[in-house]
């Protein structure tokens, strides 16, 4: 099979539909149709779907046994780890140490999103009057 038998196909598209990429678009209606009328596009998709099927196949295989680890680099990840300083567990209660602003920030932060988070002073207190 070359690229020149099927040079009015639109290779993307038909992988999206082979793939099932355009499950319930319209692209999918289309596609479907060409398939079906056309036979450049019919043989490039029973090409596809055959070399998919193959394609499937082998990865199955390939992934049906897994290659052990050497040894070797399973001792230096292992040393790496065991190196590793341990840091304490997060908790979801504010750290009541870190004083009362980090907390109340912390306690902030947990808020609702859409409610304000402090009220804003008059506007005659933002800005120095001028003039």
């Amino acid at each position: 099979m070359t690229g020149q038998e099927f040079s009015e196909v639109d290779f993307d598209l038909l992988a999206d539909y082979v793939g099932g990429a355009l499950d319930g678009t319209p692209e999918e209606a289309v596609v479907a149709r060409r398939i079906a009328e056309e036979p450049t596009w019919a043989q490039a998709h029973a090409a596809l779907v055959e070399a998919t099927g193959s394609v499937e196949a082998s990865l199955v295989a390939w992934g049906e046994s897994a290659e052990p680890m050497p040894a070797e680099v399973a001792d230096r990840i292992a040393t790496a780890l065991e190196q590793q300083p341990q840091r304490p567990a997060l908790s979801a209660v504010p750290d009541e140490s870190a004083g009362p602003r980090r907390t109340a920030r912390r306690a902030r932060r947990r808020l609702p999103r859409g409610l304000p988070r402090r009220r804003s002073p008059p506007a005659s207190r933002r800005w120095p009057a001028s003039g």
